[in-house]
């Protein structure tokens, strides 16, 4: 099973719970909170699509052929807006062009930056993909 797949299935799975925290986190109603993860059901229905041909070598019309590389390390820093779906968007897809990633939740939804990183690291024992980092903007 793909890493992206696995860890759908986990983010999936967990999903009462992190609405749970969403809601305790961030002080908004239950519908607001499904509302988000909607989106994020959205991205995971696109993601395969995302990976397979978006993702895929490409070539323009002038004759350009172009290709997606990873970077290295992508830092992602999500605030309160839609702090789940910002977080899954930016993982998800950094993570499917190869890169490493190191997360800072916003300040506000530890728990639920706890429960991603948890699902994310239990689809996937490479050591050191997905660090996070827990603190306001003086941790930078």
């Amino acid at each position: 099973m793909p890493m992206s797949t696995a860890v759908i299935a986990n983010l999936r799975q967990s999903a009462d719970e992190m609405k749970s925290q969403m809601t305790l986190e961030l002080g908004r109603s239950r519908w607001a909170v499904d509302r988000e993860w909607d989106l994020c059901e959205e991205l995971f229905r696109h993601l395969p699509r995302f990976c397979s041909e978006e993702l895929s070598p490409q070539k323009s019309e002038l004759g350009w052929n172009w290709s997606f590389a990873p970077v290295g390390l992508v830092l992602i820093s999500t605030n309160v807006a839609l702090p789940v779906y910002t977080a899954l968007f930016s993982m998800l897809t950094s993570l499917a062009v190869g890169n490493a990633v190191v997360f800072r939740p916003s300040a506000h939804c530890p728990l639920s930056a706890s429960l991603i990183a948890s699902c994310f690291h239990q689809a996937n024992p490479v050591s050191g993909l997905l660090q996070v980092v827990y603190g306001d903007l003086e941790v930078y």
